[in-house]
Parts: structure tokens; C-alpha cells; sequence
């Protein structure tokens, strides 16, 4: 199983005023809250799916934490800790993580927020989705680079 990038049967991506959401079947296994917080959930169902979509959100999204299985227990790696995770929901705290919030994945060298260099140094709070192409999985973008993307005519808001 590919472990890099959210994407799967059944698994989708979705975004609120909470934050951003990794969606597989009926579960939101992974949330990636505003202030860069990360709960995971199981939904009661502890399959090896579940822990991929977990870990592919975790490298997606370069958020610094390891889901494992060993002698029939979960367990989450965040640096050099490692926490069982008993229950169906886990949240870690910012601090804990390498990266404290999702950054922004624009890459636009002419972007109005960053212009003249290729990267957005901004906390990410929109997912948005290439018309142009089959996008399944998404960019993550501030607020500024989310208006300049769709001011390009080249994203929209909801995946389709």
C-alpha cells in the first residue's frame, strides 16, 4: 500500500470551520484542526486500511507522527515518543508535532502573498482542487494563495 499521498477507495478529503478532514468510509480517521492539532479516530474499526489513510495524511501533510501495530496494539510514533492508542480517538496536541499547522502548498512563483519565491511559509486552512485535471486529493492553501488560485480560474472549492 502507498503510504504518501490520501487517496483510496472510499476515502475522501473534506474541509470546514474546523479544519481538514481525512474521510474513509463513514469516519473522519484523521481531522487536522485550525491550530494545527490532530485527532485520530478508528471509527471501532482498527484494519489496516485505517491505519494507511492515517499514516498517508500524516506524510501528505508532513505532520511528524507514525501509526504502527505491534503485538496486536496501535500505536502512534511522534518523534522519539510513542503513545498507545487504546481508545477509538486520539488527539495530539501542536506542540507535540513536527510541523505545529499544515503549511500552505502554493508553489506559485507569481503568487500575490509570496511573490518571487516558490514557497508560502502561511499555516494552510482551504483545500482547494484543480479544474484541469483528475485532482482526487487536493492543495492546501492560506487564505491569501487560496484567492490568487481561484482568481486563476484553474481551482475550485469542492472536489467533484
Amino acid at each position: 500500500m502507498q503510504t504518501r499521498v490520501v487517496r483510496g477507495v472510499a476515502t475522501a478529503i473534506e474541509q470546514d470551520e474546523q479544519g481538514t478532514h481525512v474521510r474513509y468510509h463513514s469516519t473522519r480517521v484523521v481531522t487536522i484542526h485550525l491550530n494545527g492539532d490532530v485527532t485520530l479516530r478508528t471509527g471501532g474499526y482498527r484494519t489496516n486500511t485505517t491505519k494507511c489513510r492515517m499514516n498517508q495524511a500524516a506524510n501528505q501533510y508532513g505532520l511528524g507522527f507514525h501509526v504502527y501495530q505491534q503485538d496486536f496494539g496501535w500505536f502512534i510514533q511522534v518523534g522519539k515518543l510513542q503513545v498507545p492508542f487504546i481508545d477509538r480517538e486520539l488527539t495530539i496536541k501542536a506542540e507535540m508535532l513536527r510541523k505545529p499547522a499544515c503549511p500552505c502548498q502554493c508553489s506559485d512563483w507569481i503568487c500575490s502573498v509570496h511573490t518571487g519565491t516558490s514557497t508560502c511559509s502561511h499555516p494552510a486552512t482551504r483545500t482547494l482542487f484543480r479544474i484541469d485535471m483528475e485532482d482526487q486529493t487536493g492543495t492546501a492553501f492560506c487564505d491569501g494563495c487560496a484567492e490568487d488560485a481561484m482568481n486563476s480560474g484553474l481551482f475550485r472549492e469542492a472536489h467533484q
